[in-house]
């Protein structure tokens, strides 16, 4: 207990905070603009609306409680039946549609809006598994149609974009939206976000984090607290100090260097330390918050618990939600429905009460966000990708190309940050097994052409230009591909730099450049003339034709072929399986089968033979082999 020191020094930390003239406006992202328009439009063929949240039960009817992640949820069961009751007692808005049932399901951003459709899928059709769909706010960027949910009667749901309401009461209010996830990192400032935790934690008296990163006592410095989080972590470089216009002229190029102190000092690498900081401390912040209704937090549980007397107890008036001022202009059938939906959206009756509880309980929320937090939080870290760790123990690394626009389309920027990622991977004890994956769509239809367009022969020789590309090939961690829709060219490519290829039915390979007037140039014709042969290699190659899934599985390209539904958890699992061994022996085993491709057939079985000898060196190896003798389940320390 570091009782004293806590005491004698927080009487000077900051009681009101700087938010130095910060605009929300531009904390509203133009998709959520884009995704009210749909949702309007869609209006005119939903039939009803549901409630996604975990409400509270005060006179609200037809509520369930549900938990997406659990693989059988009695509450998913009951959710058909309800809908039919609704449907067949009350009046109907479109009254044309008499089997097809089609229901729109909205909410804010990161609720578990796909997360329930899935879970839906999952009970009545027997499709996927228990699994978080988006995990960060704005995963869902467009109406989705036509998603069916049952087949007794058939039932389609509309999946649409999360949507916060685009006028923000104040800064403070969008920073404690943005502590809550509800609103991307990066729009906000993950520098700013981490100081204003600090403070919160400072203010509300919660301490804890001084032990947890070993500082001397509390601190009211992010730049300090982000240091010691860095040394903790062991992501700490020596760099040389700079002063005056060059640093202004550095920081200006790089705002996400590293923190510049004396010459020779220890850096602390930001991304690192910030989403350290939020990932462990960001949950616990708001225990005691009460967060204004305008928007929820969607990826954890603050208790709402007020203490006595405290002057937040006042309630607040809801915002109008967008739907309302619109219905104002229709006639009356529509506005109707319009308030229909801004009621079920907002509540405002819930709104009104102290707790909020429409507000602050998310569906799919679970204590181990607690201790895990968002360490792998895409939000703000990222730009082109989406990542964090999926699994039931949370063992496996996922990254999600995000550019959908450009189906993909892989650009430097994209590239280096597939690398950073792999990077937190691999040194993280926790994670076994990495996998990668696109869209529905493509998993990445080439490298980005715009990009390459105007390079020069100085700009790529001198430059080295895709090196860094092969960093997937090194890791030393298992990779698994997972190819929905297009991998063409440099996605092609990428689905080859890893360990194992699993493809949706709908996946078509291929190296299209020789129609661009170039050839592959990140490692297709090597590993293709070696995974599928030199002829079939030289047709595609020569050609730009493609092949579909079920020919690159039997030409030895792809491991596996499952329905596209299914593939991203069908990857995940075995990702976990994999995980679930020895994580140092698995390393071994990755070198020993990629040597193959590099040496002759008496230099890989005298490595392989040293590799072998290596594992009774490991606690590993004599675990398994003892527990195989006594008949249990080994249980590997990775050591």
């Amino acid at each position: 207990m570091r009782l004293f020191p806590i005491l004698r020094n927080v009487d000077k930390f900051r009681t009101v905070f700087d938010f130095g003239g910060r605009d929300v406006a531009h904390w509203f992202p133009g998709h959520m603009a884009k995704g009210l328009k749909q949702m309007k439009a869609s209006l005119k063929s939903v039939d009803c609306v549901k409630i996604l949240k975990k409400l509270a039960r005060d006179g609200v009817k037809n509520v369930l409680f549900t938990d997406c992640l659990k693989q059988i949820d009695s509450s998913i069961k009951k959710l058909v039946p309800m809908v039919l009751e609704i449907l067949e007692n009350k009046p109907r808005y479109n009254r044309d549609e008499n089997i097809d049932y089609c229901m729109m399901v909205i909410g804010v951003p990161n609720v578990g809006k796909s997360s329930l459709i899935n879970a839906l899928r999952r009970t009545n059709m027997k499709k996927g598994r228990a699994s978080r769909v988006g995990g960060e706010p704005g995963i869902t960027k467009a109406v989705l149609t036509k998603i069916q949910v049952n087949e007794r009667p058939k039932m389609f749901l509309l999946d649409t974009p999360g949507v916060l309401p685009p006028k923000i009461e104040s800064v403070e209010t969008g920073m404690k939206l943005a502590l809550c996830g509800t609103i991307l990192d990066h729009l906000v400032g993950e520098d700013i976000i981490a100081d204003y935790l600090l403070y919160s934690l400072n203010r509300l008296r919660k301490f804890s984090y001084v032990e947890k990163y070993e500082l001397l006592e509390p601190s009211d410095d992010i730049q300090h607290v982000l240091k010691r989080i860095a040394v903790k972590l062991g992501k700490t470089q020596r760099v040389t100090a700079l002063t005056g216009v060059e640093l202004s002229l550095l920081l200006r190029r790089k705002a996400d260097a590293y923190h510049l102190s004396a010459v020779n000092a220890t850096a602390a690498p930001a991304a690192a330390a910030l989403a350290t900081l939020t990932g462990d401390v960001r949950p616990a912040t708001l225990k005691r918050e009460r967060v204004p209704p305008t928007g929820p937090p969607a990826r954890y549980v603050p208790a709402v618990e007020l203490r006595e007397g405290d002057p937040r107890e006042e309630p607040r008036e809801p915002p109008r939600p967008p739907f309302d001022r619109a219905g104002s202009n229709m006639k009356a059938e529509s506005r109707r429905q319009v308030q229909h939906v801004a009621i079920t959206w907002f509540i405002p009756e819930l709104c009104r009460k102290r707790n909020a509880a429409l507000l602050l309980k998310p569906c799919r929320a679970a204590p181990a966000l607690l201790s895990a937090g968002r360490l792998y939080s895409s939000g703000g870290q990222y730009e082109f990708i989406i990542v964090e760790k999926r699994g039931e123990k949370n063992n496996v690394g996922f990254i999600q190309l995000n550019r959908p626009k450009a189906l993909n389309a892989l650009c430097d920027g994209l590239m280096k940050e597939v690398g950073h990622a792999l990077d937190d991977f691999e040194v993280d004890a926790g994670v076994g097994a990495i996998v990668i994956t696109g869209s529905d769509r493509a998993f990445a239809a080439g490298a980005d052409i715009k990009e390459m367009q105007n390079r020069t022969f100085q700009e790529c020789y001198g430059g080295n230009f895709l090196a860094h590309w092969n960093r997937v090939s090194t890791v030393k961690k298992p990779v698994i591909a997972a190819v929905n829709g297009f991998a063409l060219g440099g996605g092609c490519e990428l689905a080859m730099m890893c360990d194992i290829i699993y493809a949706g039915e709908k996946a078509q390979f291929g190296q299209p450049e020789i129609l661009l007037g170039t050839i592959p140039g990140a490692g297709g014709t090597q590993r293709l003339t070696r995974a599928v042969g030199k002829s079939l290699a030289m047709e595609l190659v020569l050609t730009g034709d493609k092949i579909n899934a079920q020919e690159a599985k039997q030409s030895g390209l792809v491991s596996k072929v499952y329905p596209v539904d299914q593939l991203v958890s069908e990857a995940v699992k075995c990702g976990e399986k994999i995980a679930s061994n020895s994580k140092l022996v698995s390393a071994m085993a990755k070198e020993a089968v990629n040597a193959a491709f590099e040496l002759t057939l008496a230099e890989g079985t005298r490595l392989e033979k040293r590799l072998f000898h290596a594992t009774f060196a490991t606690d590993d190896r004599k675990e398994g082999m003892t527990a195989f003798v006594e008949k249990r389940k080994a249980s590997f320390q990775d050591k």
